[in-house]
């Protein structure tokens, strides 16, 4: 058996967000699909943990089964599609759902590398965030192409703290003063604040401790993955 590529595990979450929404979760939760689709349990047990793939086609018939369009399960995905052109079922997905599933994700970058990649959370952790699609409409974000995932350090504080939740427009690299973003700098991936000072670029701690976290030139070896639009904190 093949194993799941990006593509898949994108379809599958989908379904899974879908699946959790109408049926809830556990064994009862897996019977009441069956019922309501045709599918066997131990299909849709395949599905949910993620033990076979979940190709297109697959997902379209899924999604026909649910009495949805066929391409609601199916929807672009970060890393090297970041920069195609918007799926046209794009705002199928944002007019059938009164929520937008953003997939939790790590950023994997390498020293010497100019570039990233997007790595999934499978487990339990990789819970996606939703947000109301008014909230994409009234921003004018593309689903597709936000991320989700942690803050893991204070170099922020205390705007952003450790363990909070940030939404990464990744369509969104402009370079503006003030603005916080996910950045590829020497290798890690770090989250900082854009800095225009003396005709230059840097990029910057909200902490106040300069000696622990001094600002960082901005060249042409950063990149950048994307601007911070938005933040889920338990810190009040």
């Amino acid at each position: 058996m093949d194993e799941p590529n990006h593509e898949d595990r994108a379809r599958r979450e989908a379904f899974i967000s879908y699946f959790r929404k109408r049926w809830g979760i556990g064994d009862a939760a897996q019977k009441k699909c069956a019922q309501d689709t045709g599918y066997t349990e131990g299909r849709i047990s395949q599905i949910v943990r993620g033990i076979d793939r979940f190709g297109e086609q697959a997902a379209k018939n899924m999604a026909t089964a649910c009495g949805l369009d066929e391409r609601s399960f199916l929807f672009a995905v970060p890393g090297d599609s970041l920069r195609n052109e918007r799926p046209a079922h794009a705002e199928v997905l944002i007019d059938r759902a009164s929520h937008f599933p953003v997939r939790r994700v790590t950023i994997k970058v390498s020293g010497g590398a100019t570039g990233y990649a997007i790595d999934f959370i499978q487990d339990e952790d990789g819970e996606p965030v939703l947000r109301p699609t008014s909230w994409f409409r009234r921003h004018g974000y593309r689903p597709e192409k936000l991320i989700a995932m942690a803050v893991i350090n204070g170099s922020m504080e205390p705007n952003y703290q450790s363990g909070d939740v940030l939404l990464v427009d990744t369509e969104n690299t402009e370079l503006k003063d003030g603005a916080p973003v996910v950045a590829n700098f020497e290798g890690e991936p770090v989250l900082k604040r854009m800095q225009r000072d003396a005709g230059q670029w840097w990029l910057t701690s909200d902490n106040p401790d300069k000696a622990r976290y001094p600002r960082k030139l901005f060249s042409e070896c950063v990149t950048i993955v994307g601007r911070v639009v938005w933040m889920e904190t338990e810190h009040v």
